[in-house]
């Protein structure tokens, strides 16, 4: 009986006192909530207090009431004309520069910066070979040797295809570098998967390369 009192003729429960209740809340707030939790009660999980909800929770997307409007020409003329006048410190032209330094101009699409007009260029340092490759004759060689064999392995018939994507490579049968003009001829080129490819140069290496060492290739068990 010592958690009860005794009232006239009834018991009641004696409420143990509850530090929410010592808060002074201002009487009549129906908005205020059942259970209030004040900021030095509440854990801070990840920078935020326990049970906060964020500004942006479930937005997907930030818009404005000025989204998909367009400015008046007496709107663009006004502040044209607030501007006038105003001259920028040499301080703050400084700071301006600096901060554009080593930025790409949003026209640079316009200008022709091509070859040695581009500000990556190093002075023609890519290989003949390289661009060759990098070419649309080359992609088109490629393919056409893939389509001529059914996008498969010569070597072990490993197949290209959905669900079992082998990576293929098309090889010289006379090598890229030492045979310029066969570079883009299709007899020249048969299919290989990435791993027989890789065979077929450690054994034979990447010079010299001919018919010989391909049927010899392609009869090794």
């Amino acid at each position: 009986m010592k958690n009860y009192k005794k009232l006239t003729n009834a018991f009641s429960k004696i409420v143990n006192p509850d530090w929410r209740d010592k808060i002074e809340v201002e009487l009549g707030d129906s908005k205020q909530p059942d259970k209030f939790y004040p900021q030095f009660k509440l854990k801070r999980v990840g920078g935020f207090r326990k049970k906060h909800i964020p500004w942006n929770k479930g937005i997907t997307g930030y818009s404005t009431s000025w989204k998909g409007r367009k400015m008046s020409e007496e709107s663009k003329e006004k502040m044209r004309q607030k501007k006038l006048g105003i001259k920028l410190s040499e301080e703050h032209k400084k700071k301006i520069s600096d901060a554009l330094k080593g930025r790409m101009p949003k026209n640079l699409y316009l200008l022709d910066n091509s070859g040695a007009n581009s500000h990556w260029w190093k002075g023609g340092i890519t290989s003949k070979n390289e661009m060759a490759r990098k070419s649309k004759e080359y992609k088109l060689w490629r393919w056409s040797v893939f389509e001529r064999d059914n996008f498969t392995c010569q070597k072990c018939n490993s197949r290209s295809k959905k669900g079992n994507r082998v990576e293929l490579h098309p090889h010289h049968i006379k090598n890229f570098a030492q045979y310029p003009e066969l570079r883009f001829a299709i007899d020249n080129g048969i299919t290989f998967c990435k791993k027989c490819h890789n065979k077929f140069h450690k054994k034979y290496g990447s010079e010299h390369n001919n018919k010989k060492q391909l049927k010899e290739f392609l009869c090794q068990q």
